[in-house]
């Protein structure tokens, strides 16, 4: 699309371009538990991502590059900072970001595993009995 500017309906700009790009959504992102202590790579999955010089990811208020592998595919780096849980954003410019609705947990957990149990936490010593594993960090 071009646009031409004018202040006086006679003398125009040259033509400026604006590129007008399909929406684009997020389905979601893997792994939703990182840990706080060290640099994590997120994969997000959607659909309609462009390659840009401006594709960002942004966690709360931290910007990170993004790097498309697909039209489908996005990688978003995310830098340790503190444990909170955060809305991913996406962006193909620097002013609009996509709010995903897809939170990521950052953990002050060492390797993220805050959140681990066993049910039940007991049982007879001679064993035989089941044991369900519950752990976001690898859901």
């Amino acid at each position: 699309l071009t646009v031409d500017v004018s202040l006086n309906a006679v003398d125009f700009t040259n033509s400026l371009s604006f590129v007008l790009e399909p929406l684009f959504f997020v389905l979601k992102a893997e792994p939703t538990r990182v840990s706080a202590s060290a640099a994590s790579m997120i994969t997000v999955s959607g659909g309609g991502f462009v390659q840009s010089l401006s594709l960002q990811c942004r966690f709360g208020g931290q910007v990170s590059e993004a790097l498309m592998v697909s039209s489908s595919l996005l990688l978003c780096s995310v830098s340790p900072f503190g444990a909170r849980s955060m809305t991913l954003e996406i962006s193909h410019n620097d002013y609009i970001h996509f709010s995903s609705n897809v939170l990521v947990e950052i953990s002050s957990s060492e390797r993220g595993e805050v959140d681990c149990e066993l049910i039940p936490s007991r049982g007879p010593i001679n064993g035989r009995f089941n044991v369900r594993i519950t752990c976001p960090l690898f859901s």
